[in-house]
């Protein structure tokens, strides 16, 4: 995660560089709102805790959803063993 945030900041950076010689060696003003989207600064705060978030939760519930059959065939294996008896 931390090497994608550097190499965001560092393709933002040669965007920026690379909008600004255009501007000047172009003669009249070249409006690109792609262009526009891409410099804009990254919440990167919300990322990290969306991540966090799901890294915390998800592991839990795809557990749970793995020990779930064995659970079940122990449980019916003991009723089977139990009403051998």
């Amino acid at each position: 995660m931390q090497v994608n945030l550097i190499s965001e900041r560092e393709i933002t950076k040669v965007l920026k560089l690379l909008k600004e010689i255009r501007n000047k060696i172009s003669e009249e003003e070249i409006k690109d709102p792609e262009l526009e989207e891409m410099i804009k600064r990254v919440d990167t705060s919300y990322i990290e805790r969306q991540l966090e978030e799901q890294l915390s939760t998800k592991p839990n519930s795809i557990a749970k959803e793995v020990v779930k059959p064995f659970t079940q065939v122990t449980q019916k294996v003991e009723k089977t063993i139990l009403s051998d008896k």
